[in-house]
């Protein structure tokens, strides 16, 4: 599992021929990186112990100032140098400097729009997804606004997105009389909401655990399962239960549950097998369960950085209630038992 950053940056100053304000190379005071180890990766789990291998692509300014200092130079993590051979040095007069960073990949995505400076020198990122964009597969991190003048940069990163997990479990059910069998006909998340835009700039608090994105808009029915999904072919007696996990890793845009909006459906279907009993024939009893989110559990909210997981439980008898749905938040690169940052209904 990850290490869960709250969100630190980098920064630095151009190496020119400006040198009444970089000769920090003659003193050799070269800006130095420190890459957290469990620093998640943008697309894959990132294990423990195993270094972050991904490059990295850095914007810095003058505090204050709107001239780009770096205007976006790729680092390497692993050879501990920038694209090209580039090397910054810390200014020598001491000018702090903002600075900013995100993973290569996300720098040429779609939803990304460079760092820039307004008027009064502030710094803003902006991540925009539009409506009907498969952002899905692609874990939207970034760092935020910084502001420092010395010392090694510590470089850890935070994810701006939600994931979501749906795990669907079936116990065995049988008697002497007789046998259920499940199958899952579809599962699907309806409601959400799938365009949006978050900006980072120098309020933005990084550390705060329950973030949302700054607009969210859209509906979108997410299909998790990708046809029939038969839990049990055949139950032996003692068997173990069986889970259905959805394949899928689906990142979901942080936002407010609304009730009545955002869903889950299951469609399954209970056969009653009786044993071969010639008096009693086998029936197939076709069932679909909606479950309000908002309603459903006790969060209310998907925030950045966070991993919530569904799970419902599918445990036929001869009552035919056998369903129920429990729901776990964990944060995002911290081991299995954290205690869920949970959002109350009010």
């Amino acid at each position: 599992m990850f290490f869960f950053a709250a969100i630190a940056s980098v920064a630095f100053a151009s190496c020119t021929n400006d040198e009444s304000v970089f000769d920090g190379a003659v003193n050799g005071n070269e800006i130095n990186f420190a890459v957290a180890q469990y620093t998640p990766q943008t697309r894959a789990e990132h294990d423990p112990g195993v270094a972050f291998s991904e490059n990295i692509t850095i914007w810095s300014w003058y505090d204050g100032e709107n001239t780009p200092v770096i205007p976006g130079d790729i680092y390497n993590p692993t050879s501990k140098t920038f694209d090209g051979g580039d090397k910054y040095y810390w200014p020598v007069n001491g000018q702090a400097l903002d600075f900013v960073a995100v993973p290569t990949t996300l720098a040429g995505s779609a939803y990304f729009t460079a760092p820039g400076r307004a008027a009064d020198g502030a710094t803003a990122l902006t991540f925009v997804v539009p409506d009907g964009n498969n952002y899905h597969s692609t874990n939207i991190m970034t760092t935020e606004v910084e502001t420092a003048n010395g010392g090694t940069v510590a470089l850890l990163f935070r994810h701006l997105l939600s994931k979501i997990n749906i795990n669907v479990t079936q116990k065995e059910r049988d008697n002497a009389n007789a046998r259920w069998l499940v199958t899952i006909n579809n599962i699907q998340v309806s409601g959400l909401k799938c365009a949006g835009e978050v900006v980072i700039n120098d309020s933005w608090d990084a550390k705060d655990g329950n973030k949302l994105w700054d607009t969210t808009s859209g509906s979108e029915t997410w299909q998790v399962t990708d046809g029939n999904k038969l839990l049990y072919a055949s139950i032996d007696a003692g068997a173990a239960e069986t889970e259905y996990a959805s394949a899928e890793t689906y990142y979901m845009l942080p936002q407010t549950l609304e009730d009545g909006v955002q869903k889950i459906t299951i469609d399954y279907t209970i056969e009653t097998d009786y044993l071969g009993n010639p008096t009693q024939p086998n029936t197939v009893e076709t069932y679909s369960k909606t479950f309000d989110l908002k309603g459903a559990t006790p969060i209310s909210k998907w925030f950045m950085n966070k991993v919530i997981t569904y799970n419902i439980s599918i445990d036929p008898s001869e009552t035919l209630v056998p369903i129920t749905f429990t729901v776990n938040e964990e944060v995002w690169g911290e081991e299995s038992g954290s205690t869920p940052d949970v959002d109350p209904i009010p």
